[in-house]
């Protein structure tokens, strides 16, 4: 892995992490599930 793939990531699992986002993943994830998709 390069730096800015190190970067990179730890940018994304920041972002991934916070608050507000992880609510609307577990929306979508959740209706997702829900309608089977």
């Amino acid at each position: 892995m390069t730096v800015a793939a190190v970067a990179f990531a730890a940018v994304l699992y920041k972002v991934v992490t916070s608050g507000q986002v992880q609510e609307e993943l577990q929306q979508i994830v959740g209706r997702a599930l829900n309608g089977g998709a």
